[in-house]
């Protein structure tokens, strides 16, 4: 891999010797994040597909300081994009947060590598479509200059319209602190909750969220649903095979969300999962060291998710 170009996004950026056997690196899309040796190599022998960098890109700038292994690799080769609407919210959000006077005029340099990966835009077209086609004339949220060109690769004279502080009101911007837990409610996964996943969890900067602790005047289904859209990812335990918790993993990874997946060791020993799920990358559990399973588990969260905003 050539010193200064991103194995991710092959875009120009600065790679210097991290810690132990990782590169560290900043670059202006992927923002910054470490990588080992290992990895740089399995991506320089097959790079992302050119049509996944805006998603890869945004995904491991959302998660500053992701330590990006060659089982992290593959987690980035299946994610999902976000949906237009999503990469359209962010760019409003960031405008509004670097103009949040009403009436302004706005200058958005489609160019920029930064914007693109935190919009999660492949390229300055797709950013120009976010921007002009879906939020100026599809939503109105922004209001467009009758003379409106580019300029050295960005738009300007555009105007945060009345429409768009409403949506932003509605829908307020933020990276989740919450992870869900699906999981067996049964007395015997008791120690595995109170003393592992909430824990391990927490350790690694998020706030646990289970359904059977939420208080709410919802149907159960729906409010489940609600949950794992506002999270920041899963942890799925699927020991004792529950449908719930299948049900749940895959409604997730349909949205993008990750999954962080766990199962009792002799569970997993005796090859009951279902075989969609049993090429997953598990971590095993067992009743005898339950405090090594937590430790491994805030390390996995920290090393595929990232470190939370409460850690």
């Amino acid at each position: 891999m050539p010193a200064q170009q991103c194995p991710l996004c092959i875009a120009f950026a600065n790679v210097t010797q991290g810690d132990g056997d990782f590169l560290r690196v900043q670059c202006k899309r992927c923002g910054d994040f470490d990588v080992t040796r290992d990895a740089a190599r399995t991506l320089e022998l097959a790079p992302l597909e050119v049509a996944t960098i805006g998603t890869v890109g945004g995904y491991v700038r959302d998660r500053a300081g992701l330590r990006v292994t060659v089982e992290v690799a593959s987690t980035l080769r299946a994610l999902r994009p976000l949906s237009i609407d999503e990469k359209a919210h962010r760019l409003l959000a960031i405008l509004a947060s670097s103009h949040p006077s009403p009436g302004r005029l706005l200058t958005i340099p489609c160019i920029s590598a930064e914007l693109q990966g935190r919009c999660w835009a492949l390229d300055e077209v797709e950013l120009k479509y976010l921007a002009v086609d879906y939020l100026g004339r599809e939503l109105g949220a922004l209001t467009l200059p009758s003379n409106l060109g580019l300029s050295n690769g960005a738009l300007q004279g555009l105007v945060i319209a009345p429409s768009g502080w409403h949506r932003l009101a509605a829908n307020p911007p933020g990276i989740s602190s919450t992870a869900f837990i699906a999981m067996w409610f049964d007395g015997s996964m008791d120690a595995l909750r109170d003393e592992c996943l909430i824990p391990g969890i927490a350790a690694a900067g998020y706030e646990a969220v289970l359904v059977n602790r939420h208080e709410h005047v919802n149907r159960i289904d729906d409010e489940i649903v609600a949950l794992i859209r506002r999270a920041r990812f899963v942890v799925a335990d699927f020991t004792g095979e529950r449908g719930g918790v299948y049900f749940e993993a895959g409604f997730a990874m349909g949205l993008g969300i990750p999954v962080v997946w766990t199962c009792r060791a002799s569970d997993l020993e005796a090859g009951s999962l279902h075989f969609d799920v049993n090429h997953f990358n598990f971590l095993p559990w067992d009743e005898r060291d339950l405090p090594q399973f937590r430790a491994a588990l805030t390390h996995r969260i920290s090393a595929v998710i990232g470190r939370g905003p409460l850690g």
